[in-house]
């Protein structure tokens, strides 16, 4: 039994850890495809960002126009009012929009640009003056080029950090030609931040399912078992379970001094019963004798129906003069517990039973050991039936109690 218990213990953890990989490994992918969705919509919600900056940039381009082709950055060099003004103006839309970074670039040449707004407050240390220098990636490269606003993945910038950025043109409305950028950042915290909740949902989730599909999985599995090692009519244990245990009582009996002894058990002519009563009524026959057979037994005796009208009982850790007290109280249960129908009563007279013992030997495997107590079932047979009979090692069988 402990065998058993361990093996279906292991059986769980292996099925639980299955599934438990396998909606993890679901739940990972569904949260990098939302993970995936979020920094697509990021992009989308920083290039609209751009684009509103950048329309409202060209609503008055004359002075920024100005503004980029200054070349000498000097405090008397440019207008100041427009350049703090327009700096302010990217610093609210900053904060109404959550965005990280807004700010405008002009293209030096094909791999670095420079800063000319920044919607960073001016006492910040990422605040970037007029003028600063920066690298040109690609994407910016091919906006200069194409007029057409675009955004990024998720990029690791190596001077700030991981970003998804959107990106718009500010076109000189007279020449259509794109003169500069506009830049918008959220940052991969923004992710972080947005991702929080899916994570908390995504985490609730997979558990609940590991647990519920792990719980549907585990009743199957117990259905399963019952079917197979409970009898469905008289609700003892099957054939197939007495034939897995009593190998392993045998072997422990092999290494101890215990005594096991298998009990076959015979209801007397049950054919009878079916042929004059029906079938239903047999069917309640075989329940009524269950029930006394498991309430005579006990609680270490492993009671089975062995096959149409016969039972088995394999009883450990007793004497012969025990098991026969057993048996004794099955007999003396069945005969005085009648079988009560709606238009007669199946007495002790009606339904009687045979049994046959064997003690198991050290020269006896189970298969012999079945054998020995059905040679002994078949001996109280032959001796007139309703009878108890004890397996002896030599060619008679030796009975030991009459009704």
């Amino acid at each position: 039994m402990i065998r058993q218990a361990s093996r279906q213990k292991t059986l769980y953890i292996g099925i639980f850890l299955t599934i438990a990989l396998l909606i993890s490994a679901i739940g990972y992918f569904t949260y990098m495809e939302i993970k995936n969705v979020v920094i697509e919509s990021l992009g989308e919600s920083a290039e609209k960002v751009a684009i509103t900056a950048a329309s409202y940039i060209e609503a008055d381009i004359e002075p920024y126009r100005q503004l980029i082709e200054t070349r000498d950055y000097q405090a008397d060099s440019y207008d100041q009012d427009y350049y703090n003004k327009m700096n302010r103006v990217l610093q609210s839309i900053q904060k109404d929009t959550g965005v990280g970074y807004i700010y405008t670039i002009k293209k030096i040449s094909d791999s670095e640009s420079v800063f000319i707004l920044d919607g960073e407050d001016p006492q910040s240390e990422h605040f970037s003056p007029l003028g600063s220098l920066d690298q040109l990636a690609p994407l910016e490269n091919e906006i200069f080029a194409t007029g057409i606003s675009a955004a990024t993945g998720l990029v690791e910038w190596e001077k700030w950090g991981s970003y998804v950025t959107g990106f718009a043109p500010i076109r000189d409305p007279q020449s259509g030609a794109v003169i500069s950028l506009v830049g918008v950042d959220f940052s991969s915290a923004a992710i972080a931040k947005l991702l929080e909740n899916i994570q908390l949902v995504l985490v609730v989730t997979v558990f609940s399912l590991v647990v519920l599909i792990s719980m549907i999985a585990f009743k199957l599995i117990g259905d399963k078992f019952e079917a197979e090692n409970v009898d469905y009519l008289t609700e003892l244990h099957s054939k197939r379970y007495h034939e897995y245990r009593l190998p392993d009582l045998i072997s422990r009996a092999k290494n101890s001094d215990r005594r096991l002894f298998l009990m076959m058990i015979d209801i007397d002519y049950f054919k009878e019963i079916n042929d004059e009563y029906g079938h239903d009524i047999g069917d309640k026959v075989l329940r009524h004798v269950a029930d006394i057979i498991k309430a005579s037994a006990r609680k270490t005796d492993i009671c089975s129906r062995f096959g149409g009208d016969e039972f088995v009982m394999i009883l450990s850790d007793v004497n012969a003069e025990q098991v026969s007290g057993i048996a004794r109280r099955i007999m003396e249960k069945l005969r005085k517990s009648p079988v009560v129908l709606e238009d007669c009563v199946l007495d002790g007279e009606k339904i009687t039973i045979s049994i046959g013992i064997a003690e198991w030997r050290s020269e006896m495997g189970d298969q012999h050991l079945t054998q020995y107590a059905d040679d002994a079932l078949y001996c109280s047979k032959q001796k007139g039936r309703n009878q108890i009979t004890f397996y002896a090692p030599i060619k008679k069988m030796v009975r030991q109690f009459e009704n």
